[in-house]
């Protein structure tokens, strides 16, 4: 039997990691699994003619709020051109809100819930062995008009039971594009508007693992390689050991992380401030400097922390700053948002990226927006439009200063000019 996992990244730096995990630990005797990848910005007749050429059996497809528009053409032209192959889709757009989604997107004849590593080999067996997929845990298929959901174990993957995905054989594969790499799964925090906060069961790799696994990009001059970890410095311990070993050890590799500024100790700090130039980023969520906005949201943060360390961290200039608002959380108002993106600009990190609320399917803001009057795009990435402390004239304007900023500070040119131009006439 003939598979192909199909990752559709946002663009085409990016590489698909969900793809090459499932590759990866996704084993099952007599089906030949392969993995084609594309980004929403190639035609999508390309990326039929593609699949079309592979004439499989089953079809995979991680499905996410940037490349579910995109997807939707391919389901419904794939069913048409192999109307005998199965689509299987997976991934947070696929998965929460299966009822919907399979109703709207009919050419999907399964949709597979949890960890794939999990449920795509008992699927894919099944499948081969022509068997009835109601004993398959974790997935919902169709079968004479209707939607039937089979049993959810809620089994997690033991994080040193997965298989690296990257390899003598594929690493070529990825030149010129950012790599992924997890050392957990699962987030210690609840905020509202994150997926991540459906999983507070956090699972480490443990660290000879991870430090083996670095090894691997330090030993092949990776450019850059994003940790999808959450929160990764909410273990103290993991953190230090990991960002001890890519200080004495790396060469030529920028590591990105995730990380809660607020919660970082002195250890981590001096860490952070002997680090050579070049070999880390990090990225930390602001999201708002208002308190109840915060504590509205489940984000327990403590802003004098987080602008003591992230501007001490950013003075540095040994590491590059990302930080990041949200724009349209509870009880933030156009005034609020001026005083949250001058505390978030007063830092002085090398990149301040404004995000706009996202109503995401599952999130725990889904249930709430009576209480905020929320009104959001009905189609994915399902964007904040107005809600009663902010108005869509207000957001416009906001939309606009993103233009500006990601034009004169994002961009790096201006670094001397800015300053100055703030300094004097504002």
């Amino acid at each position: 039997m003939k598979a192909v996992i199909c990752g559709v990244n946002s663009k085409y730096v990016h590489s698909s990691f969900t793809a090459y995990t499932l590759k990866a630990n996704v084993v099952v005797e007599g089906v030949e699994l392969d993995i084609v990848e594309f980004s929403i910005n190639d035609i999508s007749e390309n990326c039929l003619r593609n699949l079309y050429k592979y004439k499989a059996d089953v079809y995979l497809f991680p499905v996410y709020i940037f490349n579910i528009l995109y997807l939707a053409r391919i389901f419904s032209n794939l069913k048409k051109v192999l109307p005998n192959c199965l689509i299987v889709a997976g991934g947070p757009e696929a998965e929460y809100g299966v009822e919907i989604f399979m109703r709207k997107h009919c050419s999907v004849d399964i949709v597979a819930k949890g960890e794939g590593e999990l449920v795509l080999p008992c699927l894919l067996s099944a499948i081969q062995n022509g068997e009835e997929l109601d004993k398959v845990n974790n997935i919902a298929y169709r079968k004479n008009g209707r939607i039937i959901y089979t049993v959810e174990s809620g089994e997690r993957m033991r994080m040193d039971e997965l298989i690296f995905v990257y390899n003598e054989e594929n690493i070529q594969r990825f030149d010129n594009k950012i790599l992924y790499y997890e050392a957990s799964r699962g987030c210690p925090y609840r905020c509202i508007y994150c997926l991540a906060a459906l999983d507070n069961t956090v699972r480490y790799k443990s660290l000879d693992k991870i430090k083996e696994e670095l090894t691997f990009f330090i030993d092949h001059e990776v450019s850059v390689v994003k940790f999808t970890d959450r929160t990764f410095n909410a273990n103290e311990e993991i953190a230090a050991a990991v960002w001890q070993f890519i200080k004495e050890n790396n060469k030529k590799t920028m590591f990105h992380f995730e990380i809660a500024a607020d919660i970082l100790t002195p250890q981590l700090m001096t860490l952070l401030k002997e680090m050579p130039s070049g070999y880390l980023q990090v990225e930390a969520g602001i999201q708002s400097a208002k308190k109840e906005t915060l504590l509205a949201s489940l984000r327990s943060s403590d802003l004098t922390k987080i602008e003591h360390n992230l501007k001490q961290i950013a003075g540095q200039a040994n590491i590059h700053v990302h930080i990041d608002l949200i724009v349209g959380l509870p009880y933030e108002r156009y005034d609020d948002f001026k005083a949250s993106f001058n505390y978030a600009y007063n830092i002085g990190a090398n990149m301040l990226q404004l995000g706009f609320l996202k109503v995401l399917k599952g999130s725990p803001i889904e249930g709430r927006l009576e209480d905020g009057a929320y009104v959001y795009e009905e189609d994915a990435p399902y964007e904040i439009i107005s809600n009663k402390w902010i108005l869509f004239e207000e957001i416009l304007r906001i939309k606009a200063l993103e233009f500006v900023l990601d034009k004169y500070h994002n961009s790096g040119d201006f670094f001397q000019t800015l300053p100055y131009i703030i300094k004097t006439f504002y």
